[in-house]
């Protein structure tokens, strides 16, 4: 696996955390429906599962749009790219010996100074 296959997936895994979170609240929810079933009570008529999952999917493409925006304004070269291995660099981080990056493909922290 090259530094820029790398660089991808530590930009698009990010995107999935959404999903992650939502579908075991949204199983839970529906759980927790389903025992209202079972006994006879009156269950909530707001279908919330459904609505979490819908949230979680959008929020998703977003992160997902804004990634591949960062991606793609990288290949175009409008984006600070690592000296050792052209890949894109993160945000400014503050240090111990002051304001760095650090790349996203062969995580060497560089300095901004």
């Amino acid at each position: 696996m090259s530094n820029v296959d790398k660089m991808c997936v530590r930009l698009l895994a990010i995107c999935f955390l959404p999903m992650i979170i939502a579908v075991p609240i949204a199983m839970g929810i529906s759980a927790f429906y389903n025992a209202f079933a079972q006994i006879a009570a009156p269950t909530p008529s707001l279908d919330l599962p459904w609505l979490i999952t819908l949230v979680a999917t959008a929020t998703c493409l977003v992160l997902f749009a804004i990634q591949a925006t960062r991606i793609w304004r990288w290949k175009e070269g409008k984006s600070l790219s690592c000296p050792a291995c052209g890949c894109l660099l993160g945000s400014v981080r503050e240090g111990r010996w002051g304001p760095y990056r650090k790349c996203l493909g062969c995580r060497t922290n560089h300095s901004e100074r």
